[in-house]
């Protein structure tokens, strides 16, 4: 796993950003993480660079304007709240490593997120009709559909198992797998239910 991250070319003040950048990143174990939270972190310190302020330095009314801006661009609430939730990681970090005094982002005002998904999942038929298409392939294409839709796992998790992670647990086929927060979890391995077919 790389130690540093460069997000801005190189000068004297820029490479102190990156080393820090790099140093927060690197306790972060998923690469998919990290890739979320540096491009989060290349904004936000894009932001007040331009800006002539020192990223140790930043006040709460710089977060401030950083959110407005995003949110007078469009961008959706939740992504929004995810990048501030990423400030408030690596301020934290600084302050526990004594490399800042305080944190900008105390009392920052979040965008207020909706419990309700706006993701619309697929229906009983569409699914079936999924499942079918992905049987007809079989092999991977099979299994893959298998895992994801009987099993609700992420996509991220499945392609980072391997064989090693197939055991047997109580009698029933598991899968071991590291899902969200880096956690192991074993998943009993569903097969496709013998619903009716949506063909004519």
């Amino acid at each position: 796993m790389p130690t540093t991250t460069i997000l801005f070319p190189v000068d004297d003040d820029r490479q102190r950003v990156n080393l820090l950048a790099g140093a927060f990143l690197a306790g972060y174990r998923s690469a998919h993480t990290r890739r979320n939270y540096a491009c989060d972190l290349r904004q936000w310190l894009s932001s007040v660079i331009t800006s002539n302020v020192d990223p140790l330095g930043a006040r709460r009314i710089h977060v401030e304007v950083f959110a407005r801006h995003h949110e007078a661009t469009g961008l959706a609430a939740g992504t929004i709240k995810r990048k501030l939730a990423t400030l408030t990681m690596f301020y934290k970090w600084l302050v526990d490593e004594q490399l800042a005094d305080t944190s900008p982002m105390t009392n920052v005002r979040r965008p207020k997120v909706s419990n309700e998904s706006t993701r619309l999942g697929l229906g009983r038929t569409e699914l079936c009709d999924w499942l079918d298409a992905a049987e007809a392939l079989g092999g991977y294409d099979y299994a893959l559909a298998c895992l994801l839709a009987l099993n609700g796992l992420r996509i991220g998790e499945v392609c980072a198992a391997n064989v090693e992670n197939l055991g047997e647990t109580r009698y029933h086929h598991t899968l071991s797998i590291i899902g969200k927060g880096d956690n192991q979890r074993w998943c009993p391995s569903h097969h496709a239910p013998a619903w009716p077919s949506t063909k004519p």
